[in-house]
C-alpha cells in the first residue's frame, strides 16, 4: 500500500539483533546492526559497534525482513479469539541445498528469529485509509519466536568449548542477550562456566535477555472481531551464540509462517 515501510532482503539475510519494542506505543521493532574492530594488532579479541537501523522508508536490500499484514476476523465472537502460530511455521533449507552447505550453515539457521508485532484493530466496516493507518495507541504487543532454540551444530559446540571452555550439548537451551542500545567499543557477552552450569556475563546498559517463545502451545495474541494490523519480522539473531564467529557462503531457505485461531471464546 502507498505508505508501507516493508523491508526485503534481496541481497540475503545478515546478522542483526532485536529485543522487539521497548514501549507499547512503538510500531516497529528496534533492530540493530553491528560492526567490529580488533582491540589491537596483536590479538583476535574484538570490540563491537552497534547502530539502530531505520525503517522510516521501504527498502529492498535490508539485512532483515519486515512486512505488514492485515487479519480480518469475522467469526462474530463476543470475545476476542486466540491467535496461535501453527505447527507448519518453520525455517528450513531449500531441497536442493548441498549437504556441505547445510553443514556450514546449520548454526546460522539455528539463529533465525520470527517477530510478531500486533499494532491495533479497527471495525470491519472501516475504509482502506483507516485500515492502513492503524496505530498502536499505547496497545502494541510483540512476541519473538525462536524455532531452533535448543539446536546446536557440531561446529557451534566445538566453538563454544574452545572460546569459553563450556561443554554445550545439542538440545540445551542457551539464552540470547540482544542489543537494546547503540554503542561503541562494546564487549561481547560471554559464557562463564560455574559449578552449577554457567552464567552469562554481559553489559546490561547495551544488552538484555531476549525473551522468546519456543513452541506453539500458547496463543501469541488475542484478536477481536475486527481488522487487525500486524508487522512480521524475520532475521538472523547476531547475538545468538550459535551465530557468533561464523563464516558461510549462504544458502536459500524456506520460510513458512502459519496462523490458526481457536473459538474457545464462544464458551465464555
Amino acid at each position: 500500500y502507498p505508505t508501507h515501510t516493508n523491508q526485503w532482503a534481496l541481497a540475503g539475510l545478515w546478522p542483526v539483533s532485536s529485543n522487539g519494542i521497548n514501549h507499547s506505543n512503538q510500531d516497529k521493532f528496534q533492530v540493530f546492526a553491528a560492526s567490529f574492530a580488533r582491540k589491537s594488532a596483536h590479538t583476535k579479541e574484538r570490540y563491537m559497534f552497534t547502530r539502530l537501523l531505520s525503517e522510516n522508508q521501504s527498502g529492498a536490500a535490508s539485512p532483515f525482513i519486515a512486512f505488514d499484514i492485515f487479519l480480518k476476523n469475522v467469526t462474530g465472537s463476543p470475545f476476542s479469539d486466540n491467535l496461535y502460530l501453527d505447527e507448519g511455521t518453520s525455517v528450513t533449507f531449500s531441497d536442493d541445498t548441498e549437504p556441505e552447505i547445510i553443514e556450514t550453515m546449520e548454526d546460522v539457521l539455528n539463529s533465525i528469529r520470527f517477530g510478531f508485532l500486533k499494532i491495533g484493530s479497527v471495525p470491519l466496516n472501516s475504509d482502506i485509509k483507516t485500515i492502513q493507518g492503524i496505530k498502536c495507541n499505547n496497545q502494541c504487543e510483540f512476541v519473538i519466536y525462536e524455532p531452533n532454540s535448543a539446536k546446536h551444530s557440531n561446529e557451534t559446540i566445538e566453538r563454544i568449548k574452545e572460546r569459553y571452555d563450556y561443554d554445550l550439548v545439542d538440545g540445551e537451551y542457551l539464552p540470547t542477550y540482544g542489543v537494546i542500545k547503540a554503542g561503541s567499543r562494546l564487549e561481547f557477552s560471554r559464557i562463564i562456566p560455574t559449578e552449577d552450569g554457567y552464567k552469562i556475563d554481559y553489559d546490561p546498559e547495551y544488552f538484555a535477555l531476549q525473551r522468546t517463545i519456543t513452541s506453539f502451545e500458547n496463543s501469541i495474541f488475542k484478536i477481536p472481531n475486527a481488522i487487525t494490523k500486524m508487522r512480521i519480522y524475520v532475521w538472523i539473531e547476531g547475538q545468538d551464540f550459535d551465530s557468533l564467529e561464523t563464516n558461510s557462503d549462504g544458502a536459500s531457505v524456506n520460510l513458512v509462517i502459519n496462523f490458526v485461531k481457536d473459538l474457545a471464546s464462544y464458551e465464555q
